[in-house]
């Protein structure tokens, strides 16, 4: 049965990214003559940006964060059999980390995309130290989530024309999100592969399912792919 359900959601997941391959056209880059397969790549748990902070004041963004993070997992995770990474990395990141790390990936894309190319572009220090346990290529996710404020009061209007205030609880709806993929060789501490979507409305996960598609693609291949 669990058989049977892998196969299902693996079909699935092809067919609806063959559906959205026209819509969503990803930037990619990657250093030439660079080959890699997925086994030879391992990927961390993503990074938002979204500080520890700002999501705990909002309930809205901190399950967003959760409900984000098991669903990136769960597509990358070997177990699933839709993709085949060679391990999970899982960082404690605390605030200050996070801030150094969360700059250093903004930097990464202004420069990136301002030269559209990766020479000189390192991974950040944060992460060199996993040459330590063989991790040879890291796969980083970094989540780009837009959110509006919602909630406070509603005036609607009554059958004998007077009008009622109600009271909606204030939160935050998501509005867009965009993904970055960085892909570090850990041990030349450089820059090998960046692709991002667009700003997406659809909040489906099969954008980000296409993104991994045709960045893994493009790593199959010779030379370099851009789409910018």
């Amino acid at each position: 049965m669990n058989k049977l359900l892998g196969i299902v959601m693996v079909l699935f997941i092809s067919c609806s990214t063959q559906r959205v391959s026209e819509i969503s056209n990803p930037t990619i880059f990657k250093k030439e003559n660079l080959k890699l397969n997925s086994e030879d790549i391992s990927y961390m748990t993503p990074v938002f940006d979204l500080s520890n902070e700002e999501a705990s004041v909002s309930k809205s963004k901190s399950i967003y964060v959760k409900y984000k993070n098991k669903s990136i997992d769960s597509i990358l995770s070997k177990e699933t059999g839709v993709f085949n990474f060679k391990t999970k990395v899982s960082l404690k990141i605390n605030d200050s980390v996070f801030r150094s790390i969360k700059s250093k990936f903004n930097q990464l894309i202004v420069d990136v995309e301002s030269t559209k190319s990766l020479d000189s572009k390192v991974i950040p220090s944060e992460f060199e130290s996993l040459e330590n346990y063989k991790i040879a290529y890291l796969l980083s996710t970094y989540i780009q989530p837009e959110f509006k404020e919602v909630g406070g009061f509603s005036e609607r209007g009554s059958k004998r024309g007077t009008y009622e205030m109600s009271n909606i609880s204030n939160g935050h709806q998501l509005e867009y999100i965009r993904y970055c993929l960085f892909i570090f060789d850990v041990n030349a501490r450089k820059l090998v592969a960046y692709s991002r979507s667009e700003k997406l409305k659809d909040y489906s996960n099969i954008y980000f399912v296409q993104l991994i598609n045709s960045t893994l693609e493009s790593l199959s291949n010779d030379g370099v792919h851009t789409s910018l």
